[in-house]
């Protein structure tokens, strides 16, 4: 049931009307409820793994608790151990078990060996890396003692499957979601009226952005021999505004369908493609997992407290690992030691003593443009299907010719004009939503403006989100 379709909205307002109707503990077992059906439209199959995630964070954050109030905090430590590992291995076999089979098979062949070939052929059930981590996190902190556990099943099964945030996110931090969970909503009309913008907003993103940037996007990943420097430009260019404006949608879509139950869930983009450097660009590029990464693995592996060497180390590891977290494929992971690079080299430069002059134009513009050139390189590698396609793409963006491809050039402005126009109203009034605060006039001028787009891009072919696939 995709969030940009007819049944999804029919599907939102019908459960809406529902749940406003009923009393809090009823809110919470519907909200369940409806998400695991939500779940079960995609795969069926699948809904005892969700079952199983809830199972490994309830009962190990209960026994945590309990040897903590006894003193036992070896007992405690067992049990979060226990519970992260029991994560991390279902995360495992599902989405990496084919992956290191066939790269043992490879190495076995360079080595002259051989074997029988086989794949295991598991299914990775959607979303599962986004409920995951929510598990890892509730354990973690709870262990950690930023949190009480909750008593209540159900609690912690609507916090891992509430579904605005189930299949793609945002990784809500259980601190910020469980009380929401645990505490009783209030029918707000401004909340509706919010939400209903917002998902205005990510349709916007999605419907007109994304996909009309993915009709050209997708053409030069699909065979980039025939296509010359120019469109191949334009391509690495589209898909760089199409991932951003896709996810982001996303975010806005999620986002405001939970308002419309009277829930807040975190900012996941904050106009990372404004970002000054590039560190700055992952503290607004997918908050909810760059911060998750921070908190939960580069923090512990020692961050930056264990000197100059390991600092950069602890770089390269998380984002390496961050880029495998996306998927079983060695193009991920050289999208994530190319970012890891990146930071280490900013890292460089501000302990070096020559510093570049500060001025607005650097700022405003020049910065800016540097940073998105640099993720935009990197997306080449996210969005190649395979090693051989990105070797195919990046030898035509050296050697591919420039003859006939200008054309490719307006509607590629066109493209990225209408991406601006969001991001740049949010930048020039420090707003998120862009339209909090607006004058009832500006803010039915913008929806119209948008809904026109929405009409006019209905002869579009409907993209999956791109982030569903993780």
């Amino acid at each position: 049931m995709q969030f940009n379709s007819l049944h999804y909205f029919g599907f939102l307002l019908v459960t809406a009307l529902v749940y406003w109707r009923l009393n809090f503990r009823h809110q919470n077992l519907f909200l369940v409820a409806v998400s695991y059906a939500f779940y079960a439209v995609w795969d069926w199959r699948f809904l005892g793994l969700m079952v199983f995630a809830t199972a490994i964070g309830f009962y190990p954050a209960l026994a945590i608790k309990k040897a903590q109030a006894n003193g036992n905090a070896l007992l405690a430590k067992r049990w979060m151990v226990t519970s992260v590992v029991a994560s991390l291995g279902t995360l495992a076999v599902f989405k990496y078990a084919n992956f290191f089979v066939d790269g043992f098979m490879a190495l076995l062949a360079r080595f002259g060996g051989s074997a029988d070939s086989f794949t295991l052929g598991i299914v990775l059930p959607v979303g599962i890396s986004f409920y995951i981590f929510h598990t890892i996190s509730y354990v973690v902190d709870v262990y950690q003692e930023k949190l009480e556990p909750t008593n209540f099943f159900s609690e912690l099964a609507l916090f891992l499957a509430f579904y605005p945030q189930l299949i793609a996110g945002p990784i809500a931090r259980a601190g910020s979601l469980l009380p929401q969970c645990s505490n009783p909503r209030t029918y707000r009309q401004d909340d509706i009226v919010t939400g209903i913008y917002q998902i205005l907003v990510g349709l916007f993103r999605k419907v007109v952005v994304a996909d009309s940037a993915a009709a050209l996007a997708d053409r030069t990943f699909s065979n980039p021999t025939q296509y010359n420097q120019v469109q191949l430009l334009c391509g690495l260019l589209l898909y760089s505004i199409q991932i951003y404006n896709d996810f982001a949608g996303y975010s806005d879509l999620a986002r405001g369908s939970a308002k419309m139950f009277g829930f807040s869930l975190i900012k996941n983009f904050d106009l990372p493609y404004f970002a000054q450097n590039i560190s700055d660009f992952w503290k607004k590029w997918h908050i909810s997992l760059s911060s998750w990464l921070r908190d939960y693995l580069y923090i512990p592996l020692g961050g930056s407290r264990k000197g100059k060497f390991r600092t950069y180390f602890n770089l390269m590891a998380t984002m390496t690992l961050g880029g495998l977290w996306h998927g079983a494929s060695w193009n991920f992971v050289f999208w994530g030691f190319l970012h890891g690079s990146y930071l280490c080299l900013y890292h460089l430069y501000k302990e070096s003593s020559f510093k570049l002059p500060t001025n607005r134009f650097l700022q405003e513009f020049a910065s800016p443009l540097l940073v998105f050139g640099l993720a935009t390189f990197t997306w080449l590698f996210f969005r190649s299907p395979s090693e051989q396609v990105t070797a195919q793409y990046l030898k035509g963006l050296v050697s591919g010719g420039l003859a006939g491809g200008v054309y490719w050039l307006v509607p590629t402005a066109i493209i990225i004009a209408l991406h601006l126009l969001p991001d740049l109203a949010q930048k020039l009034r420090n707003k998120d939503p862009f339209f909090i605060g607006l004058k009832p006039t500006w803010a039915t001028a913008f929806a119209f403006v948008m809904l026109v787009c929405l009409v006019a891009s209905g002869d579009l072919p409907s993209q999956p989100f791109i982030y569903f696939q993780f």
